[in-house]
């Protein structure tokens, strides 16, 4: 049986806080700039997408502040060499959209 991995506490301020450590540490964003393991926009957008509701260990609105918090203060501001999107609105609500699409039509 396959058993899916959920804390039993952890309460928003402490997983919000350390999600930000995580991502702002210095060896974390090395990491990132690195090729086999380097996550573009619309991978993460996939990812995010793959998350069942009911195994998440964020609530909806937990979930929501994340996804704002990565794209507004990651992604967007990243450059699309980098998997970004250059600081334009417009080309993250496009991958946005196609992700979304993409997504739609493999469930069907």
């Amino acid at each position: 049986a396959s058993l899916s991995w959920r804390p039993l506490h952890l309460p928003s301020a402490d997983w919000q806080r350390a999600a930000l450590s995580l991502w702002i540490h210095r060896t974390f964003r090395e990491l990132l700039k690195e090729e086999d393991v380097h996550l573009t926009y619309q991978d993460w957008l996939h990812l995010e997408l793959e998350i069942q509701p009911e195994a998440d260990a964020l609530s909806d609105t937990e979930r929501q502040d994340f996804h704002q918090w990565a794209i507004h203060e990651h992604f967007l501001p990243e450059s699309s060499a980098s998997g970004g999107c250059d600081g334009d609105l417009q080309a993250a609500c496009t991958i946005l959209v196609n992700a979304l699409m993409d997504f739609h039509q493999r469930r069907w």
